[in-house]
């Protein structure tokens, strides 16, 4: 069996990005069809893959093929769906049917797909922006008001308090859950906030803050000050479509602006009695979102 030579190996990408995420082996038996495919990918990083023909495009996805160069197996696989809107349609089943396509090679067609879908409608839709509390809760009550276990999400905004990012970081039982500050701030984070909103449901109904969502939101606020990612409010839903803000009602100090109280429900001019955190200590509940149970 040949193998490389020192220093000869899977040469990573320059940058980052999606296109160039292609690992060729390079050895001193290269094919032609290697030369080309290397070839390819060296024009795509230097004057960008929107220069690559579709055929280009899915040989350095697929990067080789049983018994048939990347391009040739590339080439069936348009033929087989038709043209490249089509390939979003088509699943991992028929991809692998098609002579020369890889298992893995099927699976970075679908992926590769899935991404651009998802683009193509992120871009067409406008992105939710929220500005007062009431607008948080029509957005999140449909998603989790009428559950019938705890969820607690982070939204996560931009500069202009439009959405950027949402996602679940615990759930729980009907009753409360369990979460820490460094777990909603490492996906506040890593979906690059500028700011962020805490929503969690209540499945009993009521959709006042609990001792245990107050002492949690405070926690959380001074935690967001410090890393430079500021907490706007912590909103709390219901099945009826009642809700509640932690800042509406004053249990939330913010360092910076954020979402507009309405008149009726403004916070009064006080700072909040922060209780010294102890994780699992004497001074705070273990867990947060607990809710009494309903009777």
């Amino acid at each position: 069996m040949w193998r490389a030579p020192a220093g000869v190996g899977r040469r990573r990408p320059e940058n980052g990005n999606l296109a160039i995420g292609i690992e060729v082996a390079l050895g001193p038996r290269m094919t032609q069809a290697d030369s080309w495919l290397r070839a390819a990918q060296k024009r795509g990083q230097h004057i960008g893959y929107g220069e690559l023909g579709d055929t280009e495009l899915i040989a350095t996805l697929i990067r080789s093929g049983a018994r048939a160069t990347a391009l040739q197996v590339a080439g069936r696989v348009l033929d087989d769906v038709g043209d490249l809107p089509q390939l979003s349609e088509v699943g991992l089943g028929r991809l692998q049917d098609i002579k020369g396509v890889t298992a893995r090679a099927a699976e970075r067609l679908v992926v590769a797909a899935e991404l651009a879908r998802r683009i193509r409608l992120r871009r067409a839709a406008p992105r939710a922006q929220f500005v007062t509390p009431a607008r948080v809760a029509e957005w999140m009550s449909p998603r989790i008001g009428a559950l019938v276990e705890e969820q607690l999400w982070v939204l996560a905004l931009d500069g202009r308090n439009r959405l950027r990012g949402m996602r679940c970081v615990a759930r729980g039982g009907a009753h409360g859950l369990s979460v820490t500050a460094r777990e909603i701030l490492r996906v506040a984070l890593s979906e690059g906030a500028s700011a962020f909103i805490v929503v969690h449901n209540h499945p009993s109904g009521d959709h006042l803050p609990s001792r245990e969502d107050v002492w949690m939101t405070g926690q959380l606020r001074e935690a967001a000050d410090v890393v430079g990612v500021p907490l706007l409010d912590h909103v709390i839903v219901t099945a009826d479509g009642r809700h509640s803000s932690l800042y509406e009602l004053g249990d939330l100090v913010r360092s910076e602006p954020g979402l507009k109280a309405s008149a009726a429900n403004a916070p009064p001019d006080r700072e909040v009695l922060s209780l010294p955190f102890e994780a699992n200590g004497p001074h705070g509940p273990p867990s947060c979102c607990h809710e009494s149970p309903g009777p």
